[in-house]
């Protein structure tokens, strides 16, 4: 983000076509917050994200949306079966 690599938490919401990122991880990052989205990168790839909108239920929340999972041709693996139980997300980023 903005040159700068750190790890961000995500909720992944298949539900929801875009990707939101909250506005103080977007200050932290040194981007201007009063526009509804700005481009960036996210695992090498730069998108369209979308601000959390303030007020809202998940204005703090940081939501990895279909867009981006198109985008890199992700697969998620969820696993109830297995003990522990297994979530991954794995990214192919040949578009």
């Amino acid at each position: 983000m903005n040159g700068q690599k750190k790890n961000v938490i995500f909720l992944v919401v298949t539900e929801l076509p875009f990707t939101y990122v909250s506005a103080n991880v977007l200050k932290k990052f040194g981007f201007e917050t009063s526009k509804n989205s700005v481009w960036m990168k996210l695992n090498g790839t730069e998108g369209e994200i979308y601000i959390s909108p303030g007020g809202s239920h998940f204005s703090e929340l940081n939501i990895l949306g279909a867009n981006f999972l198109t985008l890199f041709f992700a697969k998620v693996i969820i696993k109830y079966e297995l003990e522990p139980q297994i979530f991954k997300i794995i990214f192919n980023n040949m578009k």
